[in-house]
């Protein structure tokens, strides 16, 4: 299995304007790991290309979240199969993470659900967790909600889109694409074309959605359509939206659409993008001028537009070896200045006639699929607003705006080889890492071991305390392992670990306090000049472990305000914004690079790495002693063979 580090996200303001504070970071985590134990399931969740379920690529371990004096970074384990077997075995670990997602989700809502769709018969339908809690059934929706899938009410057109305006009288749309209806307490979606792949397993286009929202809002004299979805009826209680972190860009596209070449434009695919969208290429076509009569007697000059994607492979959401493509068509008006006219649609091919499409040009394909049209705007659209629906329609699609003119995004992901990286050329003066795990029980207090190689065939447990004022308070709390002492002026101390809630509760105060003057007295006397120290404890069936690194007087310093911040009793995303604060009081400088080898996620805690040139002695344990003398017998006889 090949692996890598990477950050997930941070509690800076993104590109999409959101600021997502530490405590919700390291929140989204406790619920997480409590759910795998509760599941019985590893920690983790599927990787997917593009947000796209039906893509597998992999299992993401999100476990920590890293305190910088820049930022506080999630930090998580990539994870990509690399044989048969692995694959075999990640897609078992996917049909388990989606069955339970989707029972745990729907399950408490189902009994509810049913009584509130009465007539309609739900026995054959699907959980499945949409933006609400959610039954799919083929015509559920439709069944329960004819006036807005049927024409005879006059809210549908012959199209199958219902008028926005009235659907807006009579629902609250709760996030884009997602209407509550509060008469009967349930939610319709927007139809399940508007997401990736075409299927009810992914997450609604929030993007275009959005977008139409907004320009219908803001534009009261456009008439404004949706097609909705008949299959899929919600409960909502937990009705939310989905955030995916994805940069999509805004167009920079010239308004003069007079002066716009006739004839089709073609925009193939790069090997990224057709790898990470799913795309081929992307057709545009700007017909002629043509002249038309106007309502009062005279003519009026339009230009008709025309664009749709060609994908790479078929979508799961139709049926086998059927290909969807985004289209859409517009009409601009010469005279106003403006779009008179916008629709977008779904142009779905079978196998023969895809093959044939994908070889022609869009001016000379003629019309060989079968059409669903999602959603029409009518009346004066403005330039802009129109733009920025037209690239949120192609959300994933960076060829269209790569037409409108927008500026290539540059920026790189935050991944590092595992298991370590090339560590940054500035360490930074101070850091914490809070971990979650699993808890193991039964758990025991005391400081924990690692393994040091003392031949080829022996090796013995050994603590880090080093040779001070710090080893001194350790020992005063049981040490019966080997002690190893390093001579680098860095100090990696053993992880202090707490066998129970209560016991760590009522010691804490005492050992930070303790802990920090005890560095400061080692720093004084010339021992250390950087350290990490690390705490763990459980709380019921998570095991939570904080870290801290970096020099020793900002690091006493966090330590002694951990002391009153940090509550064990409580889970940490009660009390992380607290020791962020004061992370970022006691740390200098401006920047706080990951260094992957300090905060391997392996690990679960901050460890300072060391030179090659560090040395170090051994004081060995009563119980240790025959297994070092062992050692030094088999170096001699091994010397003696030689």
């Amino acid at each position: 299995m090949k692996s890598a580090f990477a950050v997930l996200n941070t509690d800076q303001l993104n590109r999409q304007n959101l600021f997502i504070p530490a405590s919700t970071l390291i929140e989204a985590l406790e619920s997480h790991v409590a759910q795998c134990a509760h599941r019985g399931m590893p920690v983790g969740t599927p990787m997917h290309l593009s947000h796209d379920v039906h893509r597998p690529v992999g299992w993401s371990i999100s476990a920590a979240v890293h305190l910088g004096s820049d930022m506080a970074r999630q930090l998580g384990v990539l994870c990509l199969p690399e044989s048969p077997e692995e694959y075999e075995a990640l897609d078992r670990l996917r049909e388990a993470y989606w069955r339970h997602y989707h029972h745990d989700a729907v399950e408490p809502y189902v009994a509810e659900l049913a009584a509130r769709l009465l007539p309609a018969d739900v026995t054959e339908a699907k959980w499945m967790r949409a933006e609400a809690p959610a039954l799919v059934r083929p015509g559920l929706a439709a069944e329960v909600y004819p006036e807005f899938f049927k024409s005879e009410g006059g809210l549908v057109d012959k199209d199958g889109l219902v008028d926005y305006a009235a659907l807006q009288s009579r629902m609250k749309e709760v996030v884009p694409g997602v209407f509550h209806d509060p008469d009967r307490n349930l939610v319709l979606f927007a139809h399940r074309f508007f997401r990736r792949n075409l299927s009810h397993a992914n997450a609604l286009n929030t993007y275009v959605l959005g977008s139409f929202a907004g320009i219908a809002a803001e534009n009261p004299n456009l008439r404004a359509r949706l097609r909705l979805d008949p299959d899929i009826v919600g409960h909502p209680d937990a009705a939310k939206g989905n955030i995916e972190l994805e940069y999509w860009r805004g167009p920079k596209f010239v308004d003069d659409i007079a002066s716009i070449p006739d004839g089709v434009a073609e925009h193939k695919a790069s090997d990224s993008q057709r790898l990470y969208g799913g795309i081929d290429k992307t057709q545009i076509w700007w017909k002629a001028p043509e002249v038309r009569s106007s309502d009062g007697g005279g003519t009026l000059l339009y230009r008709t537009f025309e664009i749709e994607e060609l994908i790479e492979d078929a979508c799961a959401g139709l049926d086998a070896n059927h290909y969807g493509c985004r289209y859409a068509h517009a009409e601009y008006s010469t005279a106003a200045g403006s779009i008179s006219h916008f629709d977008g649609a779904i142009r779905a091919y079978g196998p023969e006639e895809y093959l044939q499409r994908i070889d022609t040009s869009i001016d000379r394909a003629g019309k060989h699929a079968a059409y669903t049209k999602l959603f029409r705007i009518d009346g004066e659209l403005p330039l802009p607003s129109w733009k920025r629906l037209l690239s949120d329609w192609y959300r994933g699609n960076d060829l269209v705006p790569e037409y409108l003119g927008v500026t290539p995004d540059t920026s790189t992901n935050s991944f590092a080889p595992a298991p370590s990286a090339e560590a940054p050329s500035k360490e930074p003066s101070l850091c914490a890492l809070v971990t979650i795990a699993r808890a193991a029980l039964p758990e025991t207090s005391g400081l924990s071991t690692q393994t040091l190689q003392l031949s080829d065939h022996v090796s013995i447990r050994v603590v880090e305390l080093g040779d001070g004022a710090v080893a001194d308070l350790m020992r005063e709390r049981g040490v019966g392992a080997s002690e190893a002492v390093f001579d680098d002026g860095i100090l990696n101390l053993s992880t202090v670990a707490f066998g129970d809630t209560a016991m760590a509760n009522a010691e804490w105060p005492i050992l930070m306090k303790e802990l920090a003057a005890a560095l400061e007295v080692d720093m004084a006397a010339g021992r250390i000049a950087r350290a990490s120290v690390a705490v763990s404890w459980p709380i019921d069936t998570l095991l939570f472990t904080l870290s801290a690194a970096g020099d020793v007087a900002p690091l006493a310093a966090l330590l002694l305000d951990a002391g009153s911040c940090v509550r064990p009793e409580q889970p940490a995303s009660s009390w992380i914004d607290r020791l962020n604060d004061s992370l970022h009081t006691h740390s200098i400088g401006a920047t706080s690079p990951i260094d992957w080898e300090a905060a391997s996620p392996f690990s679960g805690r901050l460890t300072l790495p060391r030179g090659d040139g560090s040395t170090f002695s051994v004081r060995v344990s009563d119980a240790d002693a025959t297994n070092v003398e062992l050692a030094a017998a088999w170096n001699e006889l091994a010397q003696a063979n030689k």
